[in-house]
């Protein structure tokens, strides 16, 4: 695939400049690779060097330059790459925007034409064959490369890659990013817990002839639990917002590394901070349960 500028025949008026991807492609393509044709017709065995010029074009090229819907495209005529002025093909349907180079990018707009009737060997010097099978892929290889060359025996087969292997390869540097992100956070989160049980185990060990005192006095176990959680919801609430507040400014650095969420994703942001709360509610528990078994008449003589 390459980038060309879109250059419609009779269109709107819309800024200059405007570029999609061009791809050749056979009949069947778009079924080999799942993607759905929204309007018109696809490309057809017929549609050879001996017919009428045609092209497909993606969902948003059509919403551009023939809004609101881009019914109004199919049947236009659009300059093909490369060509003349005069060189035109007509649109003969609309297909979904894909990801073309990796599922970690933007789907983006696309122009599709037969490769039966490309005429600029340039733009065809390397072809690549999609087989949608329910085999394993191993197992339908060598028969492919028996009919490639069969077709062509000068034509060299470069590899035949599954697709799993293709979307795995297009993500594995952003995965390994995710996955030393993941492993940092998990070690912050560890430390985060440490340090609640630290800061609460010292707040009840200090308080001890307070609690002694409430305890002599008649508080129960579920007061004096509920004068820990107080204490754990002073420390962690201010934490979590003063955390969420600075992840808000600083995940737009991993805005690359992110594959359909946002830095600021609400229910992404929503599970930190419950995961947080329970952390902290962990690392609390020990403290509580000291709290709970302090001998109020130890405590008072230790005052």
């Amino acid at each position: 695939m390459f980038r060309d500028d879109f250059h419609p025949e009779r269109a709107p008026d819309v800024s200059t400049g405007y570029s999609a991807g061009v791809l050749l492609t056979a009949p069947d393509y778009f079924r080999a690779m799942g993607i759905r044709l929204l309007r018109g017709r696809e490309f057809a065995a017929s549609d050879d060097a001996a017919a009428a010029p045609v092209a497909i074009i993606s969902a948003s090229v059509a919403r551009k330059f023939w809004p609101p819907d881009g019914a109004g495209s199919v049947g236009q005529r659009i300059r093909k790459p490369g060509g003349e002025s005069n060189d035109v093909a007509t649109i003969i349907g609309i297909v979904d925007d894909v990801a073309q180079t990796s599922v970690a990018n933007e789907r983006e707009g696309a122009q599709y034409f037969p490769v039966m009737q490309n005429r600029n060997p340039l733009f065809a010097r390397q072809l690549t064959f999609v087989v949608r099978t329910a085999r394993p892929a191993g197992d339908v290889a060598p028969a492919m490369r028996a009919i490639l060359h069969a077709i062509d025996p000068s034509m060299a087969v470069r590899r035949l890659v599954p697709m799993e292997d293709v979307l795995s390869s297009s993500v594995a540097q952003p995965r390994f990013e995710m996955e030393l992100v993941t492993i940092f956070s998990a070690l912050a989160l560890l430390l985060a817990a440490v340090g609640t049980y630290g800061v609460l185990a010292h707040d009840v060990a200090s308080r001890t002839h307070e609690i002694g005192l409430r305890v002599a006095l008649g508080a129960q176990r579920g007061d004096i639990v509920r004068v820990v959680a107080r204490r754990t919801l002073g420390v962690v609430i201010p934490g979590i917002v003063i955390g969420l507040a600075g992840a808000a400014m600083s995940t737009s650095v991993l805005r690359k590394s992110l594959f359909q969420v946002t830095p600021t994703d609400g229910p992404t942001l929503a599970w930190v901070a419950i995961t947080l709360c329970a952390v902290a509610a962990v690392a609390a528990a020990a403290p509580a349960r000291r709290a709970v078994r302090v001998d109020p008449m130890v405590a008072l003589n230790r005052r």
